[in-house]
């Protein structure tokens, strides 16, 4: 399996630091990962299946931080559908590996979402926090 990185950008600046306060290069990240899966996933996981996502859709997920809900669409899409999973910093979703899942750094902030020619369904958690991000980068 192979999972494909587009459009990778280095987001630290020449201090080795984002700026971001959440920074997916601490050393901290992939705890901060771990600890937000075990108590948000449960509930997003009940949420999701409730919308019907099935096989053959295509998912878009911003701000997928460390894959887990990325990993879970992709095998709950299968082999007929598609997963894009957006992040400011995509270091964490390199262990993904489904044939179905396309990993693309990107900064919500910035620019608009990715398109995919027809989306089923978009997820996005921490990253749409931020009203103002979210106003900007989904109207």
């Amino acid at each position: 399996m192979v999972m494909k990185v587009t459009k990778a950008i280095d987001t630290r600046g020449s201090s080795g630091n984002s700026g971001y306060v959440l920074d997916n290069a601490g050393e901290q990240a992939r705890a901060r990962f771990d600890a937000l899966s075990a108590v948000f996933d449960p509930g997003t996981i009940r949420h999701l299946e409730t919308c019907g996502i099935g096989s053959g859709w295509h998912c878009l997920e911003v701000g997928g931080g460390g894959g887990s809900i990325a990993a879970w669409l992709s095998k709950r899409v299968g082999p007929t559908g598609r997963v894009l999973v957006t992040d400011i910093d995509p270091r964490h979703l390199q262990s993904l590996k489904f044939h179905n899942l396309e990993v693309r750094s990107h900064i919500l902030s910035q620019t608009l979402c990715p398109r995919l020619r027809s989306i089923s369904c978009i997820h996005g958690s921490c990253s749409c926090i931020f009203p103002n991000v979210r106003r900007r980068s989904i109207a």
